[in-house]
């Protein structure tokens, strides 16, 4: 694959230099060939030319068109690898980027686990406050020191801290 297209690519640049004049240095001297022409400061110096000078400013061509072939090459290989680089480098920010996602769910979750535990703990502290009322309550009525006015004050203070209770409950289950 890579020998085809290295022969399309020096195809096209012979075909370019046939239809394009390229200028070739032979003999310290600086030549025009388009063509099958060799011109020499603007004057056709072909008929004037040996073969063997022919054949060597032809040869001075086809080194330069190979140079110009190479350089070609060489610059698509690069393009090619900084392509590549430039995926590789959007892949690493993708994943950097879904590191920085999963990282912000693991911390939102922990976050919620120890607001939970938090709800729980409190829930326990009510219920422990709702116990410890009602059987104090539960008491003070068993021994008949209560009056009506401290009943209703201990049913109001069981019933808030049912309510307190509920409330947390619901605030917990919410969150699960």
């Amino acid at each position: 694959m890579k020998i085809k297209n290295y022969l399309s690519t020096l195809l096209l640049a012979f075909i370019t230099s046939i239809s394009f004049s390229q200028e070739v240095s032979y003999n310290n001297q600086m030549y025009t060939v388009k063509g099958e022409s060799i011109f020499k400061e603007g004057q056709d110096v072909t008929t004037n030319l040996t073969t063997e000078e022919k054949e060597s400013i032809n040869k001075e061509l086809v080194i330069l068109l190979k140079e110009e072939t190479r350089a070609l090459e060489e610059k698509k290989q690069e393009k090619a690898e900084q392509k590549k680089r430039k995926k590789a480098e959007k892949e690493i920010k993708e994943v950097k980027k879904a590191k920085q996602k999963i990282e912000k769910q693991k911390q939102r979750e922990e976050k919620a686990l120890k607001k939970i535990e938090s709800l729980n703990a409190a829930l326990d502290k009510v219920s422990k406050q709702i116990e410890k009322a009602t059987n104090k309550y539960n008491k003070l009525k068993a021994k008949g020191d209560l009056s009506p006015n401290d009943e209703t004050k201990w049913l109001s203070k069981i019933e808030k801290l049912k309510a307190k209770k509920t409330k947390i409950t619901a605030k917990r289950d919410k969150m699960k």
